[in-house]
C-alpha cells in the first residue's frame, strides 16, 4: 500500500459545516454537494474526472466522534489561519495528517485551537518539529515513518482512518480553486520543497486511480 492523501480531523459532529470551513478556506463551490451512503459510489465520485485542473473532489464523512475531510491534493492541513479559526469558533480541536508514498513524506499537525503540534518527514529526515511531543507518539521513531506510524497516532488519538472502506454517509464537493494565489516558498528548505512535487501522478483511493492532479498547484 502507498498512499497519497491527507485527511483533516475535527472532533465532533461537524459534517454540516464543510461548506463553511471550505468557504474559509477560500475554495468556490461548484454545483450542490452530492451524498453517497456507499464505499464504491464514493470513490466513482472522486474519480470523476473534473472540467479544468483547478477544479478538485474533496469528501467528508463523520465516524467514532469525528468528521473527516478526504483531501487528495493534501492542501487543507497547510492552511494555519483557517483550521485555527474553524477550531475556536466551533469549540474543537483538529487533527490532521498526510502520507506521500513517492515522496516519502508522512507528517501531522494539531490544533487546540492554534497550532500546537507540527511534524514532517520526508524520507526519513525530519524537516519541522514544533511543539511538545504528543503522548500518543511514544515509541514511534519518525526517522522510519510509514503510513502504519500515522494511522497508529490517528487510532490512539481516537480518529482511526479505515481507507474509505466503510459503508456510510459521504458529502463529496466540486470546487473551484482556479482562484486562488500562489503560495510564497521562499522560506521552505530543501527539505519541505521536496515534500511539494509539482507533479503527483496515480493518486488512489481505494484501488481507483484519480485523476492526476499536482500539489499545491505548482505550475
Amino acid at each position: 500500500m502507498s498512499l497519497h492523501c491527507s485527511v483533516v480531523c475535527i472532533r465532533g459532529s461537524h459534517l454540516s459545516r464543510m461548506t463553511d470551513l471550505l468557504s474559509r478556506l477560500h475554495y468556490r463551490l461548484v454545483g450542490s454537494p452530492l451524498s453517497c451512503s456507499t464505499s464504491s459510489a464514493l470513490s466513482t465520485a472522486l474519480a470523476e474526472r473534473t472540467r479544468s485542473r483547478n477544479v478538485v473532489i474533496k469528501a467528508a464523512y463523520e465516524s467514532n466522534g469525528w468528521t473527516y475531510l478526504f483531501d487528495p491534493e493534501m492542501a487543507v492541513m497547510m492552511n494555519d489561519k483557517e483550521l485555527s479559526g474553524f477550531a475556536k469558533g466551533n469549540s474543537t480541536d483538529i487533527f490532521t495528517w498526510v502520507c506521500d508514498g513517492f515522496s516519502a513524506s508522512y507528517g501531522f499537525r494539531t490544533f487546540n485551537p492554534e497550532l500546537s503540534r507540527d511534524l514532517l518527514v520526508v524520507g526519513g529526515a525530519v524537516g519541522t518539529d514544533v511543539g511538545s511531543r504528543l503522548p500518543e507518539e511514544q515509541n514511534i521513531d519518525w526517522t522510519r515513518a510509514d503510513e502504519a506510524d500515522i494511522f497508529a497516532l490517528a487510532k490512539r488519538l481516537g480518529a482511526p482512518y479505515d481507507l474509505l472502506a466503510a459503508d456510510r454517509t459521504y458529502m463529496v464537493y466540486t470546487l473551484d480553486e482556479s482562484h486562488m494565489p500562489m503560495p510564497d516558498t521562499s522560506g521552505l528548505n530543501s527539505v519541505e520543497l521536496s515534500f511539494r512535487p509539482e507533479d503527483i501522478v496515480a493518486r488512489v483511493v481505494g484501488h481507483v486511480p484519480v485523476e492526476k492532479k499536482p500539489w499545491w498547484k505548482l505550475w
